[in-house]
């Protein structure tokens, strides 16, 4: 019928439109975005990973642990460390921290090597720099094979490749040990160079060999070996022991210089 000839061509008419409405109101369909590419810090590492947190504990006591900013693993069973941060605890009834910008830890020989700003800190205020050092957790020893800078309050020095036995306390200078004292107003009371120094920070000493000089209140003192006694925290020189070739010239003492195999100064 008429009627419904015209009702079909209606409902193909409005069909076409409402396919040219959709289709015109679909934007063209974007391709998919690709993932960001993961940047690898060295494609040799089987382990990358945001930060780290290692800890050495016996029976019930932490030796020590190591935290980083970020790790690498490699298969040979070393790590590479960045921002290391290393907490010695309760050492002769002090806490060490040592830091670093990187480091380099192996499983195997359970040592780690620092590079870049190696600072170590003890709870009692006593610091010591370097450029590199390592750490070896077998006898708890910090070596460094490079110039070296220590102190505490008003006692500084600097030296050539050292070892700092954290068990004993005890810091050893290798060459070109140079030690300086000051007082409060920041004027300098004692200085000594030597060839070799040892700070024993338990027993409160200052050794020096190697053709010792020292300079304190107007004095010069020279020795092939020398002892300074320190007050316990390490800030003035209470005596000097010289062993070996000992002189000491000028100061206000009664006399103008004495020399003798040995010397003994006891300072009030």
């Amino acid at each position: 019928m008429r009627w419904q000839k015209r009702a079909r061509i209606g409902v193909a008419i409005f069909g076409i439109a409402v396919a040219a409405v959709v289709y015109f109101a679909i934007d063209e369909r974007e391709p998919p975005k690709e993932a960001p590419a993961v940047v690898r810090v060295d494609a040799a590492a089987l382990l990358e990973a945001a930060g780290c947190e290692i800890n050495r504990v016996s029976g019930v006591r932490q030796d020590f642990k190591v935290t980083c900013d970020r790790q690498l693993a490699y298969e040979d069973g070393t790590s590479k460390l960045f921002g290391v941060r290393i907490d010695v605890r309760e050492r002769q009834g002090r806490d060490f921290v040592i830091t670093g910008d990187e480091a380099v830890a192996n499983d195997k020989s359970r040592e780690i090597s620092l590079t870049g700003r190696v600072k170590l800190t003890a709870s009692d205020g006593f610091e010591l720099t370097s450029h590199a050092a390592s750490f070896r957790e077998s006898d708890g020893i910090v070596r460094s094979p490079g110039a070296v800078s220590f102190g505490r309050g008003l006692m500084s020095g600097t030296g050539v490749g050292m070892t700092y036995d954290r068990n004993a306390d005890v810091l050893t200078i290798a060459e070109q040990a140079h030690v300086s004292f000051a007082d409060e107003a920041g004027e300098n009371t004692g200085e000594f160079t030597a060839g070799r120094a040892t700070l024993d920070r338990t027993r409160n000493f200052l050794a020096l060999e190697g053709t010792v000089h020292a300079v304190r209140g107007g004095q010069t003192i020279d020795a092939d070996r020398a002892t300074a006694r320190l007050t316990e925290k390490e800030e003035a020189i209470t005596a000097i022991e010289l062993r070996g070739s000992a002189r000491v010239a000028g100061g206000s003492a009664a006399f103008d210089a004495m020399s003798a195999r040995d010397i003994d100064l006891d300072y009030a």
